[in-house]
């Protein structure tokens, strides 16, 4: 996940508004309600063990927004999304994020994520 500084400032000066302002707050409820890429590049983390620091603001990349993007898409025409994905790319940190936005903001959400086994994805077999 890249971050940079400019995004850790911004997300610092946003959350520390919004814990003083409740019309602000108010604000930055309904701006997220209505663009995920916003509330995902303003408000989500990300963790890994493997790395230090293990949490990181959650920043996408242009391909990662096209994906936000596609993900919406299918939903609104009532499609599946079946997305076949390569390792590190993000993109299970994407459809996760996406399922708690909804759950967050739209009553009686109900999503669910499904995958191949490890070994099957790394041989390559169908």
């Amino acid at each position: 996940m890249v971050t940079n500084n400019s995004n850790i400032i911004e997300r610092i000066k946003i959350i520390e508004k919004a814990s003083l302002d409740r019309t602000f707050r108010s604000l930055c409820i309904e701006k997220a309600k209505r663009d995920p890429i916003w509330w995902i590049n303003t408000f989500v983390v990300t963790f890994n063990p493997r790395e230090k620091p293990s949490i990181l603001p959650f920043y996408l990349f242009p391909r990662q927004q096209e994906l936000v993007q596609w993900i919406l898409e299918r939903r609104l025409n009532g499609e599946w999304a079946n997305l076949v994905k390569s390792r590190y790319t993000g993109a299970s940190w994407v459809c996760s994020a996406m399922l708690v936005y909804w759950w967050l903001f739209e009553p009686y959400f109900a999503g669910a994520i499904g995958s191949r086994k490890a070994d099957l994805v790394d041989s390559g077999a169908n």
